[in-house]
């Protein structure tokens, strides 16, 4: 998303799930399988743009494409991310696991795991 200088306000990504153990685990938590599903994931909005409800707007957007695929949106999200946690809740997200993600040899971060809202579903 960008403004009307051409600067970029928010970003959000939709990928496909590897054939992967992440896969499996998305599968179990879902009860969906893996080629059903694209992850939302890379969300961001820049500092100077927060408080405008740009995350609302690129989540609510990500997945209304997801369901254009006939596909159902899913995501991680920290643990600690309490901001975060709030908005998917609020557009209708339900968790349905947690894991952690290993960044190296001593560092985990606990991961909630969301399955969006169904297609049609009004937050």
């Amino acid at each position: 998303m960008r403004d009307v200088t051409s600067r970029i306000r928010g970003h959000v990504a939709l990928h496909g799930l590897p054939d992967s153990p992440a896969s499996d685990r998305w599968t179990a938590a879902s009860g969906i399988a893996a080629e059903h599903l694209l992850e939302l994931s890379r969300l961001f909005v820049s500092t100077a743009h927060r408080r405008q409800r740009l995350g609302e707007a690129l989540t609510a957007e990500a997945t209304r494409y997801a369901h254009g695929l006939a596909v159902q949106p899913v995501l991680e999200v920290a643990q600690q991310a309490v901001a975060a946690i709030r908005l998917y809740e609020r557009l209708g997200w339900h968790r349905v696991g947690e894991w952690e993600l290993t960044i190296d040899e001593q560092r985990r971060l606990p991961i909630f795991a969301y399955l969006g809202p169904a297609a049609g579903a009004q937050p």
